[in-house]
């Protein structure tokens, strides 16, 4: 049922209709707006595959930066450089990503975010596979520091599709799943680079992370149709938001 009461606006006195039993006090939002948007659950196959695609993405990106700290001594005969030129080149991939990941909060909800980490992945790959192929020290440099970018917003978009699209009561066990493989490339990636590194040059370990990336990105037919919420729900949640989106802004730049 439905009464008529009368409630006083700024400015002037509006009649309004409410429901029975409304309580004046409570925040009603506009008409067609989902607060919490929620997505379809994933049948259980599909999800693992989920996860293990995502733990793939997240061992290939750890993997990419672990990779070229034994390659120090052939590195600096290689390319006729000192340890100090060899520490850019370590160091460009973790202040890109850095600058990468704080920029990326300024846009990164704009997007549909299977798209958005399938297009990184793939520009990952190809920073990677320039990296193999560089031919000079400021040539592999630059490629070190757009892998670094694209790596730094991967990371972020992996945790974020597994809080939209895992349910609560498991979304613990999805995310030790995705840690798990940042663990395991933090472990396998010095010995294996030097394995590789030994056995093939040293080009050979970028140009392996590259195929592994190929590899994932070949599988995407087999990814959930949609990932994370549609564009328009963002659109409506982010009006909400207030300042919440400053206040994540400030908490990267304190993190780093």
């Amino acid at each position: 049922m439905w009464e008529r009461r009368t409630r006083r606006d700024i400015g002037g006195c509006t009649p309004r209709v409410f429901p029975a039993g409304h309580n004046r006090g409570e925040y009603a939002a506009p008409t067609g707006t989902t607060l919490n948007p929620t997505t379809q659950p994933l049948d259980p196959a599909r999800e693992r595959l989920l996860l293990l695609t995502l733990a793939g993405i997240q061992f290939a990106h750890i993997l990419d930066f672990m990779v070229m700290m034994p390659l120090g001594p052939i590195l600096m005969r290689e390319f006729a450089i000192g340890t100090h030129e060899f520490g850019l080149l370590v160091s460009s991939y973790t202040f890109s990503a850095a600058f990468s990941g704080v920029l990326a909060a300024t846009f990164v909800d704009r997007f549909e975010r299977k798209r958005l980490l399938l297009g990184t992945f793939a520009l990952f790959a190809v920073a990677t596979l320039a990296c193999g192929l560089a031919p000079g020290f400021w040539f592999l440099m630059a490629a070190r520091s757009a892998a670094g970018a694209f790596g730094g917003v991967l990371g972020a978009m992996v945790q974020t599709m597994v809080g939209d699209l895992i349910p609560f009561e498991r979304r613990g066990r999805a995310s030790g799943t995705i840690m798990s493989a940042f663990a395991l490339s933090t472990v396998a990636g010095v010995p294996l680079s030097l394995l590789l590194a030994n056995q093939f040059g040293w080009r050979f370990p970028f140009i392996f992370i590259a195929a592994m990336a190929a590899g994932l990105l070949l599988g995407r037919k087999v990814h959930p149709a949609r990932h994370g919420l549609q564009l328009s729900q963002r659109r409506r949640v982010r009006a909400h938001a207030g300042g919440r989106r400053r206040l994540e802004l400030a908490g990267i730049c304190l993190t780093y």
